[in-house]
């Protein structure tokens, strides 16, 4: 009768041997980026949106400069139809900083509004552009510190409403 649990045994360890074992997923969403509210209120979070498309290849980019172009690229790619052509205007309607924490494998960490002229929704649109074009390329390991690439971005609005990333932006017009 031992012989014969054994033996059922034996076979069952078998035949889980021959199966490959499920390896883990990443999740894919990432927690909501918090950013500050305008004017000084508690920090509201950027909930995360599913995105259409996976995320995008490693980059090429060797340095933080050039993996700032990378997202800016991307975001105006994303965001095609509210970005202005051409040179920013002069005067401009509104200016957004933003500092961006990107992780290792691509995914947009945190967005933060370090600076802005009190337009709530030209900063809406800002961090939702942000947002909406993650998951970003994986940046290089040698751009990466500590599992991550912060950088700041200003957005540069139009009178109506569109905007062009500084790091993309021609010359201002006269």
């Amino acid at each position: 009768m031992v012989r014969a649990a054994l033996a059922v045994m034996a076979a069952g360890l078998a035949a889980c041997a021959s199966r490959p074992v499920p390896q883990p997923q990443p999740a894919p969403d990432q927690p909501p980026a918090a950013v500050p509210a305008p004017g000084g209120a508690p920090p509201v979070r950027v909930p995360s949106a599913p995105t259409a498309s996976a995320s995008p290849a490693a980059s090429a980019a060797r340095s933080v400069d050039a993996y700032k172009r990378e997202v800016a690229q991307r975001i105006h790619e994303v965001s095609s139809e509210q970005v202005f052509p051409g040179a920013p205007p002069n005067p401009l309607r509104s200016i957004v900083v933003v500092n961006l924490s990107i992780d290792a494998r691509g995914g947009l960490i945190d967005a933060r509004v370090l600076r802005d002229n009190g337009d709530a929704e030209l900063t809406r649109v800002a961090l939702e552009s942000a947002r909406r074009a993650a998951p970003y390329a994986a940046p290089a390991y040698t751009v990466a510190r500590r599992g991550r690439v912060e950088f700041f971005e200003t957005w540069l609005f139009s009178n109506d409403g569109r905007f062009r990333l500084r790091t993309l932006a021609e010359a201002q017009q006269p």
